[in-house]
């Protein structure tokens, strides 16, 4: 596409409104999903979990004859905010409704692909383009006439499938990792249920194929009784502790100062910092600090399979595995764990999340502390149960990060190839050679 493209504005090829006002006090237990600006950006960026929010179907067979619904490949936009300009093609998902004037909603396309108009707001371009029509400065808005008078330039419709097509493949893949590890995650948080949470192997009352797991272990390492303790009935022989039992080491991360180049230039050593605890495993920092950053402040250097977990504000209690060695800041407690028990600490402390936020203290934000956290008690199982619990999680945890590290290079490739396709820098048939080459 040669760069004295005119373009055209989006209203000309698409239909941009939003929808029919729906009241919380519309809101039931269990319908038709209802979408908030929240659950679209979730949507976009793949880590969407699950719906809050429902209406009634007899709501939503009224707001869709009156006023239509999203369908399958449809664009939907975050449209208030920070995460403005958000947007996401409808899938084959089902019936679902959405909150107007948080989300712009795009139809009834002509001569324009949705998925690569959508790929077209995502790249550096199309996200300085919506920037420069939103409105407000302290809270960013996106209205249906900006948008409708939107500037885009992008090829001639079939080179749009075309573009369309190579850089979802890359996304599909990334979409298959993403469940992928989600099963992986789940099975392993099935087993470390069904052993020490609800002592199934003692009960012998399998249920699913982790508990058959369990079964298979529990003549040969498994009590077959419970007695008392101050946790309650816990297998015969286990003990309780506190989670500073669990670990070799524990301690706060730390901050270089920010005033002194020498400590963030040149970058080598990885810096985690309490939102990134979000995810489940981190393969990668966003930051960077010096060595000399690392030997002048309390950040500490803390080793692979590292439990970590966010101490302060919207994150506190958010838990991650590390699976590179890093350091981190203050806002995150590291607890390097003793032999075998490096995927027990993990599972416990991501599981105890609502434990720990019981426990958080301070009046305008909600903190947690190095203390509380290694004073949580936990029920602790001999060494044989723990290793076998490693033996058959480790595999999975494997697989899981390979996954992770084998997403970022596609997202990689994908953000490379994006601008450029859409510059006509390189020609669809070069992409689909290089993307041949990669995968």
């Amino acid at each position: 596409m040669a760069t004295s493209n005119p373009g055209f504005q989006l209203g000309e090829r698409c239909l941009v409104k939003s929808s029919k006002r729906v009241f919380a006090e519309e809101y039931v237990e269990v319908g038709i999903p209802f979408l908030r600006s929240k659950d679209v950006i979730d949507k976009a960026l793949g880590v969407f979990s699950h719906y809050d929010l429902f209406i009634s179907e007899e709501r939503y067979r009224d707001l869709k004859d009156s006023h239509g619904s999203p369908r399958k490949g449809d664009v939907l936009i975050s449209s208030v905010g920070n995460r403005s300009g958000q947007s996401y093609v409808v899938q084959d998902e089902g019936d679902f409704y959405f909150k107007d004037g948080n989300i712009l909603w795009l139809s009834d396309f002509t001569d324009l692909d949705a998925r690569c108009l959508s790929y077209w707001l995502k790249s550096s371009l199309g996200q300085h383009s919506l920037a420069s029509v939103m409105i407000g400065s302290a809270q960013k808005a996106l209205t249906i006439d900006a948008l409708r008078k939107l500037r885009v330039t992008l090829p001639g419709f079939s080179e749009q499938r075309a573009i369309a097509n190579i850089l979802g493949v890359l996304d599909e893949k990334i979409d298959l990792n993403r469940r992928m590890n989600a099963t992986l995650e789940g099975i392993a948080r099935a087993i470390f249920q069904s052993w020490f949470v609800d002592f199934d192997p003692v009960r012998a009352e399998p249920i699913n194929t982790a508990h058959e797991m369990g079964k298979r272990v529990a003549e040969s390492l498994f009590p077959d009784s419970f007695e008392n303790s101050s946790l309650g009935p816990i297998p015969k022989g286990w003990r309780v502790a506190r989670v500073r039992d669990c670990c070799a080491n524990i301690g706060n991360g730390g901050t270089p100062k920010r005033d002194v180049p020498d400590y963030w230039i040149p970058g080598s050593i990885p810096w985690l910092t309490s939102g990134e605890v979000r995810q489940s495993i981190v393969t990668s920092t966003e930051a960077y600090i010096s060595q000399r950053g690392l030997e002048n402040s309390s950040a500490k250097l803390w080793p692979i399979w590292t439990t970590v977990v966010a101490l302060y504000g919207a994150t506190a209690g958010q838990t991650c595995l590390v699976a590179t060695e890093l350091c981190a800041n203050q806002a995150c407690c590291g607890l390097i764990a003793k032999p075998n028990h490096r995927f027990f600490n993990y599972f416990y402390l991501s599981s105890s999340v609502e434990q720990m936020e019981r426990q958080a203290r301070g009046s305008a934000q909600q903190n947690l502390s190095k203390q509380i956290v290694e004073d949580l008690p936990v029920v602790i199982a001999p060494d044989a149960v723990l290793s076998e619990f490693e033996l058959r999680v480790s595999p999975m945890v494997d697989r899981w990060i390979a996954n992770l590290r084998e997403s970022k290079t596609l997202e990689a490739i994908r953000d490379a190839l994006l601008p450029k396709l859409l510059s006509g820098e390189i020609r669809v048939a070069d992409a689909e050679r290089r993307l041949q080459e990669s995968i």
